[in-house]
């Protein structure tokens, strides 16, 4: 993670895994980006390592708490702003019954670490793109808009269809209703 944008983004990703209560103060400061020049990654580390109580015997005022809260998030969103943008080449149903969503390009390898969210979506580094787990529950438009969603949130990558985008082994309906979506701007079905 020699980008200094990437630690960033990493230090904001490990912030919202704690507030998320996905992982514990130990597993932060075991992986949180260390950097000497940058004061928002040290400030963030600070906040994360004093973070107050808002429950039981020794908690501060809801007031003192509400600040701790909006200091936090802005500057987590001030960490996760440089949104980067991929773009889909391809949509497909693979032998294996996942979702593929191959990108143009070679990815970051920062990309593997979509699997921490623990919802199903992973990094093909071979594919070069996010694949779903085996399609059973959910239709292919709600696994498509899931790893969007997913990897927006996760990882500050907006996943962006190109417009020459190859549809493979994709029924028309659930390319209708992807295109839908997107074009309403909807984050579900």
């Amino acid at each position: 993670m020699e980008n200094p944008n990437n630690k960033r983004k990493y230090a904001a990703y490990l912030a919202r895994q704690f507030y998320n209560g996905k992982k514990p103060i130990r597993l932060i400061e075991d992986e949180f980006p260390y950097s000497e020049t940058d004061s928002d990654l040290q400030k963030l580390l600070r906040l994360i390592k004093n973070t107050p109580k808002h429950k039981g015997l020794f908690k501060v005022s809801k007031d003192k708490y509400e600040n701790y809260v909006i200091n936090v998030y802005s500057l987590i969103e001030e960490l996760e702003k440089e949104i980067k943008k991929e773009i889909i080449k391809e949509v497909l149903i693979n032998d294996k019954n996942e979702l593929l969503l191959k990108i143009i390009g070679n990815g970051n390898p920062t990309y593997q670490y979509i699997y921490r969210e623990s919802a199903g979506v992973y990094w093909d580094e071979n594919q070069k793109g996010f694949k779903s787990t085996l399609i059973k529950e959910w239709t292919i438009s709600e696994w498509f808009l899931h790893i969007r969603d997913l990897v927006k949130s996760g990882l500050g990558v907006d996943l962006l269809i190109d417009k020459k985008v190859s549809w493979n082994n994709i029924p028309d309906l659930e390319v209708n209703k992807i295109k839908n979506a997107l074009q309403q701007g909807r984050r579900t079905l």
